[in-house]
């Protein structure tokens, strides 16, 4: 091994994982039984809080218990193997239960996550990377569950406006579908921020945040795309966007509350210079490219259920 190789061990040991998002996959909303994969999105930062990237091998552990208890199963995702799980900007997505998938070593004989969350009422999820087990382990049991069977709010609509506030913490944008997240300027997803910590502010959102009574969970939530923003923007306002009605410029009372004249982030990368992601101004309306290390504002959406 080279001392580089050695360095690169050394950094990798460090990293900590600093949230986690639930979804289900491949499965009807309303599944009869729980789901074999589950989604599960992080950001993987060195203990210095440097975004990583490149292949990091992860195995993902289930127990009974949040301390001690029995391990019931495994899955491994290891570069040898199933594959290592892709770490970019520090962001992640992997598909739990799709890696080398085992028995695990306590009692009782357990085939994948659906036969673990029919069996067990608390299911709690450690995660290791690169060999360093992280802690403390998450529950996942109940709300892995439950995702499949409670649906966060869908749009509300009205024959009048293009913007409609649904009395939940949201609003719906009529011409698009898309549900916005009605405090524009909620201090809970955090101020100026870089892009990777945006991303992450918005997936952790959900019921009971920012004014949130909509059912909604962690991972329903994501900032939004280039393309979403260009479709809600109005160039001639400051801020750059639209009454409740649709026809003239936003001020405080119309659907949306705290819209503020600043870049928000979205969630589109620059294909051409991945180190840049795309953020929409609030004063012009002018979508720029930018360091994903800059500090912009973050306004979440959801798509409908």
């Amino acid at each position: 091994m080279t001392e580089g190789d050695n360095e690169m061990r050394a950094m990798k040991n460090t990293v900590v994982i600093v949230f986690a998002a639930l979804a289900v996959l491949h499965g009807s909303v309303h599944a009869a039984g729980p789901p074999d994969l589950i989604n599960y999105q992080g950001v993987l930062r060195s203990a210095a809080g440097v975004p990583q990237d490149g292949d990091f091998d992860m195995v993902f552990r289930f127990f009974d218990a949040d301390v001690d208890g029995n391990e019931v199963l495994v899955d491994e995702h290891l570069d040898v193997g199933s594959g290592a799980v892709t770490v970019t900007g520090g962001l992640f997505n992997v598909a739990l239960g799709s890696g080398s998938v085992a028995d695990g070593s306590g009692p009782g004989s357990f085939s994948s996550l659906g036969d673990v969350f029919r069996r067990l009422d608390e299911v709690y999820l450690e995660v290791q990377v690169e060999g360093e087990v992280l802690a403390p382990r998450t529950r996942i049991g109940s709300a892995a569950y439950s995702i499949g069977d409670t649906m966060a709010d869908p749009p509300c609509f009205d024959t009048s406006n293009r913007f409609v506030n649904c009395g939940n913490g949201t609003v719906t944008d009529t011409a698009t579908g898309l549900i916005w997240l009605e405090d524009a300027n909620c201090t809970a997803v955090g101020g100026f921020q870089d892009w990777a910590s945006a991303n992450e502010a918005a997936l952790n959102l959900g019921d009971g945040t920012c004014g949130l009574t909509d059912r909604s969970s962690p991972g329903d939530w994501r900032l939004p795309t280039k393309a979403e923003w260009e479709a809600i923007i109005d160039a001639a306002c400051n801020p750059s966007i639209p009454d409740t009605a649709g026809t003239g410029c936003w001020s405080e009372g119309d659907a949306f509350s705290g819209v503020q004249s600043n870049a928000y982030w979205s969630s589109s990368s620059n294909p051409g210079n991945p180190t840049q992601a795309w953020r929409v101004s609030l004063s012009t309306g002018d979508s720029v490219s930018n360091l994903k290390t800059i500090n912009f504002t973050t306004w979440p959406v959801r798509s409908a259920p």
